[in-house]
């Protein structure tokens, strides 16, 4: 936004979708959200042409779409973290972004409402509702493993990230704030 008091719209996406979460990364966006069918999707963003940003890649699944779930990129964007609720999580290879791939999945015990990345988009840490925080190895994207859980108390529906701070909201109306400076424990 050049003049904040004065916000002008610069474009919009060429496919219209519906969208519930995105991620930017550089030029790139990852957009989750649903078909019309109700099937959880992930839509690939090329945002090369700030007036005419367009899909250039998709993601189908056969997962009932619950609403809301976020959507996490590298600083690359080249990797995609996906919460799909009560499938867990998916891992998605943006390489070549017309043809994403999922490289690996990783079923949380709880329900996978949201997703951050560390800095080096090895780490997911997810706000997993009454599974509390997962935090899940993605160091090897074909095959995503737990680092460690931390419970929590309430429903934890959201987290962000600052450095070594994961901020979870839970549904109570709180926040928790953890540190994962060793996010083996």
């Amino acid at each position: 936004v050049t003049n904040p008091s004065a916000p002008t719209v610069l474009g919009s996406s060429d496919i219209p979708f519906f969208g519930e979460r995105i991620a930017v990364s550089g030029l790139r966006a990852v957009v989750r959200g649903a078909t019309s069918q109700g099937l959880a999707h992930l839509w690939v963003i090329d945002l090369t042409n700030g007036s005419m940003p367009h899909v250039v890649g998709e993601v189908s699944t056969t997962i009932t779409d619950s609403g809301g779930q976020g959507v996490a990129l590298n600083s690359t964007g080249t990797l995609a973290v996906a919460a799909l609720g009560s499938a867990g999580i998916w891992v998605i290879d943006l390489s070549n972004p017309a043809v994403p791939v999922v490289r690996g999945t990783y079923d949380t015990p709880g329900f996978a409402y949201a997703v951050g990345l560390n800095s080096t988009g090895t780490v997911a840490y997810v706000a997993d509702g009454t599974g509390d925080l997962q935090i899940i190895n993605i160091g090897n994207p074909s095959a995503p493993t737990l680092s460690a859980s931390l419970s929590l108390t309430g429903l934890q529906v959201d987290i962000a990230l600052m450095g070594n701070i994961a901020y979870l909201l839970n549904q109570n109306g709180s926040i928790n704030v953890v540190d994962v400076s060793n996010p083996s424990v």
